[in-house]
């Protein structure tokens, strides 16, 4: 561990004539794919990023230190807010604190908030940024939900609100392969109350549910981002980024009042699950 440190600190101080301001790389510095860098963005900058043709992020700087982004879906849910205040310590380091704010707009009202700190070091070419900060969440209505099935049987839905309050930690990281493109990667750990589902079934027939009951089911998420910043040779005020998003979670424990016989659930207790989704974005600024 310490000698990979050691390695990112030496690549995060190649210049590669890196501190002009003109250079087409300082519009992008502020972000590697999602997550901020401790740089920030000047007084009036403004970006528009399109995610996937679903998600819709944009930033602007009120000022030289503080930034404000917001972004949603093409449905309009969820939408979140992230205001980030930099601070440069030298040429080659940078400190920022900020807040993501999200919620959902309709249907079950849940939100999330992350609270972070980020220490960037290097320059607008290569560099890495390290950040921690404190996980929020609500998920889960509060109304009990019955539901008549036949005339002979309800079927009831018992629903809970399940609450997160976790540590998260980041890490991110920018290397120049060539004159206009980079090597981006951004990583996350933290741990996250899931809303799982148990349902209990008649004992004669086993296919007629009597009443299903949500319950949280812990995950411990390792999840990020590898791919490539593509700028363009003819605007340099625009990129694409090609990468793919990783996710590895591990399910926690099911209550023993699940595992009780008759009680069904889809969740591996001591489980373990891996996927990844094609995670492609165009960035324009202005």
């Amino acid at each position: 561990m310490e000698k990979a440190f050691f390695i990112l600190l030496i690549l995060s101080n190649f210049n590669l004539s890196a501190q002009n301001t003109d250079s087409v790389k300082t519009i992008h510095s502020n972000r590697y794919l999602f997550a901020p860098s401790a740089f920030g963005i000047v007084k009036g900058a403004k970006s528009y990023t399109n995610i996937d043709l679903f998600i819709q992020d944009f930033q602007f700087g009120i000022s030289d230190r503080f930034s404000i982004g917001a972004g949603t879906s093409i449905a309009l849910n969820p939408v979140y807010i992230m205001p980030t205040y930099t601070y440069q310590i030298n040429d080659k380091s940078a400190l920022a604190v900020g807040d993501l704010i999200l919620c959902t707009t309709y249907d079950n009202f849940n939100y999330g908030n992350l609270f972070y700190g980020l220490y960037t070091r290097g320059n607008i070419d290569n560099n890495f940024t390290i950040g921690a900060g404190l996980w929020t969440s609500k998920l889960g209505k509060y109304e009990t939900e019955t539901i008549e099935q036949t005339p002979d049987l309800s079927f009831v839905e018992y629903s809970v609100k399940i609450n997160t309050i976790s540590p998260a930690f980041n890490f991110s990281v920018q290397l120049r392969l060539s004159q206009n493109t980079y090597f981006i990667s951004e990583n996350y750990w933290f741990m996250i109350n899931m809303d799982a589902i148990a349902d209990l079934r008649d004992a004669t027939t086993n296919y007629i549910i009597l009443r299903s009951e949500h319950y949280a089911m812990e995950e411990t998420v390792l999840a990020g981002i590898l791919g490539l910043r593509l700028i363009s040779k003819k605007n340099p005020s625009r990129s694409w980024q090609i990468s793919s998003i990783y996710v590895f979670a591990h399910h926690g424990k099911i209550p023993d009042k699940y595992k009780q016989p008759n009680w069904e659930t889809d969740n591996n207790e001591d489980g373990y699950s891996f996927f990844p989704v094609p995670f492609i974005s165009y960035t324009i600024k202005f």
